[in-house]
């Protein structure tokens, strides 16, 4: 009978023996925490923050008038305008459609001091002049130009710029023959701003000393 026994014995043995070790066992580990969105939502910020300049007034910050760091990179600018001429210069008020091309040629400016650059802009207006007083020219002209601009940048938002001396020609034909140029020499000066909605969309406006103009900037 103890001989029979034993074999049953020595399993009883084992399997007490294996569940005690199975108990020993650590537990697996819990499965890992949903991903956060904190990445997604910084990632959002970070969009936001590329596509709208910052509403701070202070002059001290990122790209305000004391912001004095070096390597700054400004974007070309294409505009387009529109305006009117004043009646002194052409005998009656001229409408006038726009565009300009920016070009950066000193990112960093001339005044270490302050946030400031000096650019090259060149484009031509059109106008028209419903009430010529001059009945030789016709009431539409061309006026090609380039401007040097002086720029300095108030705030993230908000840049003002002087260009001291437009230079440009008036191609306005005319009906009354020899001795009736239809070539003009054109200067003139002129102050303006520029007011960014996003970093790639901004508004602008010009006062010069033969028109008004407004209009808007695409940077790129």
């Amino acid at each position: 009978m103890r001989r029979a026994l034993t074999p049953l014995a020595v399993a009883s043995i084992l399997f007490a023996a294996g569940s005690a070790f199975a108990k020993d066992d650590p537990p697996p580990p819990p499965p890992p925490p949903p991903p956060s969105d904190s990445a997604d939502s910084k990632s959002d910020e970070h969009k936001d923050s590329a596509a709208e300049p910052s509403n701070s007034t202070d002059f001290k910050s990122t790209d305000a008038l004391l912001d004095q760091s070096k390597g700054k990179h400004r974007p070309l600018m294409l505009s387009f305008f529109t305006g009117f001429r004043y009646p002194y210069y052409i005998g009656s008020i001229g409408l006038v459609l726009g565009a300009r091309f920016n070009i950066p040629l000193v990112h960093d400016g001339f005044v270490p001091q302050i946030n400031d650059s000096f650019d090259l802009e060149f484009g031509a207006d059109f106008g028209l002049v419903p009430g010529l007083a001059y009945g030789c020219y016709t009431p539409v002209y061309v006026h090609p130009m380039i401007e040097p601009r002086y720029t300095v940048y108030l705030l993230p938002k908000l840049a003002a710029y002087v260009k001291p001396l437009s230079l440009g020609f008036l191609i306005w034909p005319n009906s009354c023959g020899a001795g009736f140029s239809s070539f003009f020499f054109h200067y003139e000066a002129s102050v303006g701003v520029i007011y960014k909605l996003t970093n790639s969309i901004a508004l602008r406006g010009e006062v010069g000393s033969y028109g008004i103009r407004a209009g808007i900037g695409i940077s790129f």
